[in-house]
């Protein structure tokens, strides 16, 4: 143990030393590289690794993760975090990670297609799923950092890609503030590619292509991935589930290669050793020219996709050189994470690198677009916490207010003696300057380095409808988001009613939308007939949900804390009731509380896109009231804004409702679907086909 102990001390020391380098200088090409990772202009050749050196022989072939691609259209995947023990490169480990696989599945589709991800959550944590660079929007089943999925539920995320999405590698994983770090490091995560990014290169048509997932693990004295991660302490780094695997390539041959760093916090600066590559995608966007590169630096969350060509037969490792994030940031030391074995017979032609694209530029340069507003923006630290302009992240608060159609200037500063990396959702950016310096223009960015104590420029243009809710933006170095350093934007749609903003300080009030919970207001009402309407405004009554049982709750289609819960909660129900050898028939209803927003196609949507089967109601704001009454529900809409809207709260049962309306039996928030489940199979038997009258304020 005590030797263990040494050792660790020492790999961790030799992982904070200032970077040794050689006296090889790496082309003019690599320069905007150079300076955006905010390092020297040359390579480190610390060979420290894992090991203790180079890797030994032999070492296993390369695997591709699990594949999920689309069929006519429609991307359908369930991954199951579960906790158990796993192979994750040469050891074992204890992790809760998707599907017993430390890598998690490749989502492949193409722009236009319907992703449906089911999230099943028997692991240690609440969890959700963020989809990492991709322009879908942050509604209900999309990309919300806000939705929650309880341990022993699940959810569907159901979106469909715009037809104008970029194709590249992009990236799915867990986005629960607090837990982000620990959960990304279990395991859970996950590769999506979006077909295409190739077909401007016609030579191209064909080549081989390989995933490589970056990433690493901390393992302690239990077997399991350490509680309080220490990002300077060595890690235990993976290519996927593997540690140093060999690609097979013959001499001449090109390759496509994605990489993503897919770790919680670590960077890696990536070379062959001084053989050249070429960058086609940068973070899921199309590079105007490929660029020919020795070195390629990748925070982490960023991706990078390249070609590769050897001439000659030999062993070439992909390295990554030994960095230090600052005086007071992380270090991290050198290691050969793969080698492009190259063997076998020559190419007899092969492709000559870099070659010119067919067609216009994919990507148009902000720099010629009009700036709308300039904001600046300061990423700080404390001795207790991160933060951004020194607030600490706060979800109920708006941070910064955006108005859909314009384009925006951002300046962002790093007060700090660490390096920290701007990432934005929904959206990708144009890195125009990084410390005062023009960066020049050939791809967009979701993810970048700001140097330490220095800034960048960047544009951002909000004219994608993907961009109109609530989101984030913060450092991905997620130890560092965790605590604190990320914001909230709000971006609205100027045509529509929207929350005013408190004079002064540009902070839109905290809004009552989490839900902060709020008891029946008559926890013994019956409930009774209702009267509402349907999205397509035709009226509904009880009596058509039949003689069968009901499901029942109350809530807003842009609820981001009760209502998918209770959705998640209803999809479990009915997947438990359908391994039941007699179904009994069972309807699931949801009543909007939110009739100023809630009408219409809003609730349409809603109802088309939920998990299962779902009648969606809603009505006036006096008839809303009434059924709420009825059933006991607290129902309390806010004062009115001066441009008419408001915001509702509202209790979270849900009910058990027969024939009439009549409540059964009424369900909190967080009931065991088990138990629902249960008391469904109890009283479908008893469900009369005929009830007595019951008054509008329930049975007398």
């Amino acid at each position: 143990m005590l030797t263990a102990a040494i050792i660790a001390l020492a790999l961790a020391t030799a992982a904070q030393t200032p970077a040794q380098t050689s006296g090889q200088t790496p082309g003019p090409e690599n320069a905007p590289y150079t300076k955006e990772m905010g390092l020297g202009d040359k390579p480190s050749m610390y060979g420290l690794s894992w090991f203790g050196g180079d890797e030994p022989l032999p070492r296993p072939a390369f695997e591709e993760s699990k594949t999920v691609r689309s069929v006519d259209g429609v991307c359908k995947a369930t991954v199951h975090i579960t906790k158990q023990k796993i192979r994750a490169g040469e050891q074992d480990l204890t992790t809760s990670c998707f599907d017993g696989k430390y890598t998690g599945p490749i989502l492949r589709m193409s722009p236009g297609d319907l992703l449906e991800l089911t999230v099943i959550n028997d692991g240690e944590m609440n969890t959700n799923i963020h989809f990492h660079g991709m322009q879908v929007a942050s509604a209900d089943y999309g990309d919300s950092v806000f939705t929650i999925i309880p341990i022993g539920h699940q959810y569907t995320y159901r979106f469909r890609i715009p037809e104008y999405h970029h194709p590249g590698t992009y990236w799915y994983h867990v986005h629960s503030h607090t837990t982000t770090q620990r959960q990304v490091m279990q395991g859970i995560a996950g590769t999506i590619i979006i077909e295409g990014e190739l077909d401007r290169w016609p030579a191209l048509k064909g080549i081989t292509e390989h995933n490589c997932v970056l990433h690493d693990y901390q393992k302690g004295l239990t077997g399991e991935v350490v509680q309080g991660i220490q990002v300077s302490w060595p890690t235990y780094r993976l290519v996927n589930d593997q540690k140093f695997p060999d690609i097979a390539i013959r001499p001449g041959e090109t390759k496509l290669l994605r990489f993503s760093a897919q770790g919680p916090n670590i960077y890696y600066y990536l070379d062959f050793g001084g053989e050249k590559f070429w960058v086609v995608n940068t973070d899921g966007n199309p590079v105007n020219k490929m660029v020919e590169v020795t070195r390629y630096p990748l925070p982490p969350g960023s991706r990078v996709d390249v070609l590769v060509q050897f001439s000659k037969p030999g062993r070439y490792k992909l390295h990554t050189s030994e960095i230090r994030t600052g005086p007071a940031g992380d270090g991290y030391s050198a290691e050969n994470l793969l080698t492009m074995a190259c063997e076998g017979e020559p190419v007899a032609k092969p492709i000559a690198l870099p070659i010119a694209a067919e067609g216009p530029d994919p990507l148009r340069d902000l720099r010629q677009v009009q700036v709308d507003n300039t904001r600046t923006i300061v990423f700080s630290e404390t001795d207790n916490d991160f933060r951004i302009d020194n607030r600490y992240f706060d979800g109920t608060r708006i941070d910064q207010l955006i108005k859909y159609g314009t384009v925006e200037k951002w300046i962002v500063r790093n007060s700090t003696d660490e390096l920290h990396v701007f990432h934005f959702h929904q959206t990708d950016f144009q890195v125009t300057k990084i410390n005062g310096v023009p960066v020049p223009f050939n791809s967009h960015r979701d993810n970048v380095n700001i140097p330490v104590r220095g800034e960048i420029e960047v544009i951002i243009p909000f004219d994608l409808p993907c961009q109109i809710g609530d989101f984030v933006f913060h450092c991905h170095i997620l130890c560092h988001e965790d605590g604190g350093m990320m914001q909230k934007v709000r971006c609205y749609d100027p045509t529509k009613p929207m929350p005013p903003v408190r004079a002064g300080d540009g902070y839109g009030a905290p809004e009552d939308t989490n839900h902060q919970t709020v008891e029946a207001a008559n926890p013994n009402a019956i409930g009774g007939p209702f009267a509402l309407k349907l999205g397509d405004g035709k009226p509904f009554t009880q009596a058509q949900l039949g003689d069968g049982l009901s499901l029942m709750t109350f809530g807003y289609t842009r609820c981001t804390g009760a209502c998918p819960r209770t959705l998640a909660t209803f999809t479990e129900v009915d997947d438990i009731l359908n391994q039941e050898k007699t179904r009994p028939t069972l309807r699931y209803v949801f009543v909007s509380v939110d009739t100023a927003r809630d009408q219409g196609q809003p609730l349409l949507d809603y109802a088309q896109n939920a998990p299962l089967p779902l009648v969606a109601l809603t009505g006036s704001p006096e008839e809303v009231q009434a059924v709420a009454a009825t059933f006991g529900a607290a129902y309390k809409p806010q004062p009115k804004k001066d441009d008419g809207s408001y915001t509702v709260r509202h209790s979270t049962d849900i009910y058990l409702v027969g024939p009439g309306g009549r409540i059964f039996k009424r369900f909190a928030l967080n009931t065991d679907p088990k138990v629902i489940a249960a008391a469904v199979q109890e009283f479908a038997p008893r469900v009369p086909t005929k009830t007595a009258a019951v008054t509008e304020g329930g049975a007398k």
